[in-house]
């Protein structure tokens, strides 16, 4: 048995990880109903399905029957049909017909808190978990909340804000160092793979595995050949590149946008003549054979800061690596009086910061029309 005591609220828990009561404000609103206990194999009666199996081991109701003991719980019609058409079931099955009127009675009075009651306690159970591992694990708990929603940029969107406001780095996903969800790097967030458009999970999933299995890509040529013939495509190429996936690897972001067609190109030729047993140039000029030529990077400068945004924007859903307005963030906030974010609730779940019928100026990117 384990009870917790946070505050003024004291839940108490069997060795299975059961609520046996729960305390408010020193008041008990919840514990397991006495009667029903002594002739209910299992001996927590706390939410609606247990007053079923209740219900059904006392007086064999059929699955439908016990569907309908199950909602009249929800719907606090306190189950006075069902209960008069299953004492004879009890006493047929050896229950003496007092103890099953007290049974069902009890059944009654239940029922008319059951479903709210129960469910409070097990959101007041979660509600306890979370909010103490954001407050003494902050960085963890965000990591864990954006996978939650890794396939949703929307709400990723608004968890990252929430994390730069409790300025805690986001770092942008990695073929070397990211995994295939949100995870905690030095006190920072790494960027999932898996939430980049159109990489799709098996071709992340087999990034990762040729990772560990024989160590970091060490250049574009490097991954582009370790990575042929696998799930990894040209479009998901393409959009790691613009997700700053393989900023790890020398070069720039425009020199592998230039460059990896033809690389993947060459390689897939290059592994088509093996099999055939052609030989190749290289090998007439002397060179080992089998042996990969190093392909040389375009010479071309990288891209711009804005069109590094707007790329992330594209393959991500949002702005990762900085924000297209901050570099002159200082003369149009002195114009502005709100942002879009204002709008929403914060994710304490606080009003608005802005009042309805209020004038305000508002500031930021339109980037989208409905």
């Amino acid at each position: 048995m384990t009870t917790f005591a946070i505050r003024d609220l004291n839940m108490t828990l069997d060795g299975r990880g059961f609520i046996v009561s729960l305390e408010v404000l020193g008041r008990e609103i919840l514990k397991k109903p006495s009667p029903l206990v002594s002739l209910c194999r299992d001996d927590k009666v706390l939410v609606p399905a247990g007053m079923t199996l209740t219900a059904d081991g006392c007086a064999a109701i059929t699955m439908e029957d016990g569907e309908t003991v199950s909602l009249s719980i929800r719907e606090e019609d306190c189950c006075l049909t069902v209960t008069a058409e299953r004492v004879p079931g009890c006493v047929a099955r050896g229950i003496d017909e007092e103890v099953a009127n007290r049974i069902f009675d009890e059944m009654t009075d239940f029922a008319k808190y059951a479903f709210n009651k129960s469910h409070a306690a097990v959101y007041a159970y979660i509600a306890m978990q979370t909010g103490y591992l954001k407050f003494y694990h902050p960085v963890e708990y965000m990591a864990a909340l954006m996978t939650s929603v890794i396939d949703n940029s929307v709400k990723c969107a608004e968890y990252i804000l929430h994390c730069h406001e409790r300025r805690i780095p986001i770092l942008p996903p990695s073929v070397n160092k990211g995994e295939g969800a949100f995870t905690t790097e030095g006190g920072a967030i790494r960027y999932g793979l898996y939430a980049i458009k159109n990489v799709g999970r098996s071709a992340a999933d087999s990034i990762i595995t040729e990772r560990r299995e024989r160590g970091p890509f060490t250049s574009l040529q490097d991954f582009l050949t370790r990575m042929n013939g696998t799930e990894v495509n040209k479009r998901a190429i393409e959009n790691l590149i613009k997700a700053g996936a393989l900023d790890d690897l020398p070069g720039n972001r425009r020199q592998f946008l230039y460059a990896y067609n033809t690389f993947m190109d060459d390689i897939a030729r290059e592994k088509k003549d093996s099999i055939k047993g052609q030989m190749s140039l290289f090998e007439f000029m002397g060179e080992t054979p089998g042996t990969p030529q190093r392909m040389p990077l375009p010479n071309v400068p990288d891209l711009s800061k804005r069109d590094k945004l707007a790329f992330e924007k594209e393959v991500l859903g949002i702005y990762l690596s900085g924000h297209p307005l901050e570099e002159n963030e200082t003369q149009w906030r002195a114009g502005v009086s709100a942002v879009c974010a204002d709008f929403a609730q914060t994710e304490e779940g606080a009003a608005p910061k802005l009042v309805n019928g209020n004038t305000e100026t508002v500031g930021g990117i339109l980037s989208a029309k409905t």
